[in-house]
């Protein structure tokens, strides 16, 4: 029921969003690579967003492993905010990011508040009988790693293209709401 080009689509705005929102500095080099989902960590929290319309329901499961180099990356502020609580923080800017790449084509579109399973629950997913489900390694300069998973759950037929560049690196652009 996902188009082809709205598969890419998913892909491509997924990629763009962890590219831009992931990094905690706009120098910090990240790579996405799409990769089975038995590459994953087990011993990772699933940090879990949804957004919903009326044609889909999208499903974007960030893993943060237990690596303390990873989740070291992700506090600003050792003092106030533990690597969890950053790594939300993050998450959320990331599906923000999804979100407002896909209002342009779903105006009615609600978000999640996050929420943190177990990495156990990753092989759960497909009982929600998603159309389109990828996973995806993240490294970030050469040693932070992180999971992602999407999943989409059309209510029917869905087919649109988004204009978003296959690569893009982050200029470190201003964007005013």
């Amino acid at each position: 029921m996902i188009s082809a080009n709205a598969s890419d689509s998913f892909d491509r705005i997924l990629q763009h969003a962890v590219r831009s929102r992931l990094v905690m500095d706009a120098a910090d080099h990240c790579s996405v690579a799409r990769v089975s989902t038995e590459t994953m960590a087990t011993d990772a929290d699933i940090v879990t967003f949804t957004i919903s319309g009326l044609a889909f329901r999208l499903l974007l499961l960030l893993h943060l492993p237990a690596r303390a180099q990873t989740r070291e990356y992700f506090v600003r502020d050792a003092a106030s905010v533990t690597p969890l609580e950053g790594f939300l923080e993050i998450g959320n800017l990331c599906c923000g990011a999804i979100s407002h790449a896909l209002s342009a084509h779903f105006p009615d579109l609600g978000m999640s508040t996050p929420y943190v399973l177990g990495a156990h629950c990753l092989s759960h997913v497909d009982a929600l009988g998603p159309e389109m489900l990828a996973t995806y390694a993240v490294v970030i300069n050469d040693g932070v790693q992180v999971g992602v998973t999407l999943a989409v759950c059309a209510d029917g037929p869905l087919d649109f293209q988004a204009d978003i560049p296959a690569e893009t690196e982050s200029c470190g652009e201003l964007e005013l709401f």
